[in-house]
């Protein structure tokens, strides 16, 4: 029976376009070219479209709390911007970031992460709308990026 409903989690999340599994408290989670530090709440979705990039959402517990992209050649920013970003310093990591809050005081993000290697060059990372708490947590999850060569 066990055998069965793990069979047919892993056909669900292949017909997704992803594979999804929680990692346990406080443990690294590796990615195309990097890796963060999540805990037991998170859960990550990964997607490989066409093979030289891949997209990831996290979430924690069933709410999506941001979304990320490896690759070479992000859409970054997604959309035409009123101001230039602001460049920032993340783990180590020269990043150009975007963030806005709302009249209801969400909070949005959108950081392009210069990993230094040839592939992946980037990592594109981003949020919308999120509460302060979420925005914390999105926010310490991003600044634990490290550069990463093991992929899970």
């Amino acid at each position: 029976m066990r055998v069965k409903v793990a069979i047919g989690l892993i056909v669900v999340l292949l017909a997704l376009g992803g594979v999804g599994f929680a990692v346990e408290a406080n443990q690294k989670y590796h990615g195309l070219g990097f890796s963060v530090d999540i805990d037991s709440t998170i859960k990550i979705i990964s997607k490989s479209p066409i093979g030289d990039f891949e997209i990831y959402d996290f979430y924690d517990d069933e709410r999506l709390l941001f979304n990320a992209y490896s690759g070479n050649h992000p859409s970054f920013p997604f959309s035409e911007k009123t101001t230039a970003p602001v460049k920032v310093n993340i783990n180590g990591f020269d990043a150009e970031c975007y963030e806005s809050v709302d009249v209801k005081k969400n909070h949005s993000k959108e950081c392009l992460i210069e990993l230094k290697n040839d592939f992946p060059a980037v990592v594109h990372l981003w949020y919308i709308e999120l509460s302060q708490a979420d925005k914390i947590k999105a926010d310490t999850i991003i600044n634990s990026i490290e550069r990463s060569d093991v992929k899970k």
